[in-house]
């Protein structure tokens, strides 16, 4: 991983008012040609997780590399093969990673979830309320970091 950002507005740019948004005229989802999908994720200006007091901007990039920010399997010569928390492993009430609803992608270990990711992507979703495991591990990740 190389930075976070927590969204705080969700903009459909085909239809919306772009004289609103002149500091986003910038931006090349503005210079596209239109497409139903064609989504700005603006930032939240603070970080904000469950009942914690985070002195974090909604976005940022880690300054250097630590091991915690490492999603690929070590010694792997795949870049798409992930090892993850162990409690990352989707189940019946728990909603997977977004694009990666094919349970053949996931192999729960005995002290890791592997991942056989979709492909390289910068919008991969965890539903955090399916997770509650998910806020230690962010805040550990962001502030560590």
């Amino acid at each position: 991983m190389w930075g976070w950002l927590q969204v705080g507005q969700i903009i459909p740019v085909d239809s919306c008012d772009r004289e609103e948004l002149t500091w986003a005229q910038y931006h090349p989802h503005f210079h596209r040609p239109p497409e139903r999908n064609n989504t700005l994720y603006v930032t939240r200006e603070d970080l904000e997780l469950p009942n914690m007091d985070i002195q974090k901007p909604g976005a940022g990039v880690f300054e250097y590399f630590n091991p915690k920010l490492q999603l690929t399997v070590p010694e792997s010569s795949r870049a798409s093969l992930w090892s993850l928390p162990k409690w990352f492993y989707p189940g019946d009430d728990r909603r997977p990673l977004s694009y990666h609803g094919d349970l053949k992608r996931w192999e729960s270990t005995d002290t890791a979830t592997i991942l056989n990711v979709v492909s390289r992507g910068q919008e991969f979703v965890l539903e955090c309320e399916d997770y509650p495991e998910s806020v230690e591990w962010l805040l550990d990740i962001v502030t560590e970091s």
